[in-house]
């Protein structure tokens, strides 16, 4: 269902998909002639902590307690 979505969303922008189904990413070209548009995207996550802390009845934010690894 989700790629239907996709193809109808590059449809109503006036592309259309040239890579093969199953290929990484989506990949589509301008239906006038332009070059083709290759969407990336690239996600970078984090843990953020909040505890709650019975003896005092009060949230600590820890904030962030994990960053993902520089590779």
């Amino acid at each position: 269902m989700n790629r239907l979505i996709e193809f109808m969303k590059a449809w109503w922008r006036g592309e259309k998909r040239v890579a093969p189904h199953g290929a990484r990413g989506r990949v589509y070209e301008r239906k006038d002639g332009g070059g083709p548009i290759q969407a990336v995207a690239r996600f970078h996550g984090s843990i953020k902590a909040r505890v709650y802390r019975a003896a005092t009845g009060t949230w600590e934010d820890l904030g962030v307690i994990s960053k993902p690894k520089k590779e």
